[in-house]
C-alpha cells in the first residue's frame, strides 16, 4: 500500500527533531497509529567514485507513557516538483506558493507549529513563510533564512498557533548566477527544490480520518490540499493564491522575524524596532568609518614623524 505520511525530512547539516513533552507521533496497530516506518536515503555520486560507504542512520526515541497530542508534519510549497525552471544568470529568481484559506478552513482543529524546516538545494538564496488571517492581515512570518545555506540547514524551533481560515505562502529565491542553463525542480543535488515542513499538535485529519498530510503547488491553476489519496485531493484555486505585497526579498541583516505580533499597535511597534535598529546599525557603521580614516590619518602622520626621526637623512 505503500508509505502515506512524512515523519522526518533530515538535510546537510541538519539537527535532531525534538517533540514537546506534550506531543508525539503515535505508534501502534491501529489505523491512525504508525504501523512501520521506512527510512529513505537520496545519495549523489555525480563523479561515480567507486568504494563508498555510508554508515550513517537515525535513532528513534519510542516511550509507552502515551503523550496528551499526537504530532503531525503539514507539507507546504512544492513538494511533488512542479514549479517552473529557474532560468540562468539570474540573480534573485523567486516562486511563492500558498496554502490558501479554502483549505484550511476545513481543518477540524487549529494547529500548535512547534519546529519549522525550510528546504532548497544549492543554488537557494532565501527562503521564508507568511501568515495572514480571514481578513487578509498580516500575521507575522513562521520562519525566514535571509542566507540559505545548502550545507547548514536546521529545522528551526517556534511556538505559534495557525488557525482555521488563515492563510500560508512559501517564498523560495534562488541566486543562478554562476549557472549557464536553467534548474529544474528535481530530487538531485543540481536540481532544485522549495519545501516547507510544519511539525505540530494535535494532528489534522480529513473527513474519512485519513492524515492531512499537505497543503501544496500543483500548477499555477491547482492547489493540492488534505490526503493524497483523497480523490480531490487537487482543488481549482490559483497559486499563490493572494501573493504577498513585494519586498519580501529585502534582506535585514538576518535578523529573524518568526514572532508573530497579535495587534496593529504590536505591529507597528514591531516595525518601529526594526527602523530604530537599522538606523542604530547605520549611525554606528559611520561612527565606525569615521574612527578609522582618523585613525589611518593619525598612524601615517606619526609614521612619517618617525621615519623623520630616525632614518638618516640622504
Amino acid at each position: 500500500s505503500g508509505c502515506i505520511s512524512e515523519l522526518y525530512a533530515w538535510a546537510m547539516g541538519g539537527n535532531s527533531l525534538v517533540l514537546p513533552p506534550q506531543a508525539g507521533f503515535l505508534m501502534n496497530n491501529s489505523a491512525d497509529g504508525l504501523q512501520y516506518i521506512v527510512v529513505e536515503v537520496h545519495y549523489d555520486n555525480p563523479d561515480l567514485l567507486p568504494g563508498l560507504v555510508d554508515y550513517s542512520g537515525i535513532k528513534l526515541h519510542w516511550t509507552q507513557q502515551l503523550r496528551q497530542y499526537d504530532a503531525g508534519v503539514l507539507i507546504l510549497g512544492d513538494y511533488t516538483l512542479h514549479l517552473p525552471d529557474v532560468p540562468p544568470r539570474t540573480k534573485a529568481f523567486e516562486a511563492e506558493t500558498s496554502c490558501p484559506s479554502e483549505c484550511t478552513s476545513q481543518w477540524k482543529n487549529d494547529i500548535n507549529v512547534f519546529q519549522d524546516f525550510l528546504h532548497m538545494h544549492q543554488i537557494g538564496d532565501m527562503m521564508w513563510s507568511t501568515v495572514w488571517d480571514t481578513n487578509n492581515n498580516s500575521l507575522g512570518e513562521i520562519n525566514r533564512i535571509e542566507y540559505f545555506s545548502f550545507d547548514h540547514q536546521h529545522t528551526m524551533p517556534t511556538n505559534r498557533t495557525i488557525h482555521r481560515g488563515e492563510r500560508i505562502n512559501t517564498h523560495c529565491v534562488w541566486n543562478s548566477m554562476e549557472r549557464s542553463d536553467p534548474t529544474r525542480m528535481g530530487l538531485q543535488t543540481e536540481d532544485e527544490m522549495c519545501i516547507e515542513f510544519l511539525y505540530y499538535y494535535p494532528v489534522l485529519t480529513d473527513q474519512m480520518n485519513r492524515p492531512y498530510l499537505a497543503c501544496i503547488y500543483r500548477t499555477p491553476n491547482v492547489t493540492g490540499c488534505g490526503n493524497y489519496r483523497d480523490p480531490k485531493f487537487e482543488k481549482t484555486i490559483p497559486q499563490p493564491y493572494r501573493p504577498d505585497p513585494e519586498g519580501g526579498v529585502t534582506k535585514l541583516f538576518g535578523i529573524q522575524n518568526c514572532v508573530a505580533p497579535e495587534t496593529n499597535e504590536n505591529n507597528d511597534k514591531h516595525a518601529i524596532a526594526h527602523e530604530n535598529w537599522v538606523t542604530r546599525v547605520a549611525v554606528t557603521t559611520t561612527t565606525l568609518l569615521i574612527f578609522c580614516v582618523v585613525a589611518a590619518i593619525v598612524i601615517y602622520k606619526k609614521r612619517g614623524w618617525i621615519a623623520k626621526k630616525i632614518l638618516p637623512k640622504k
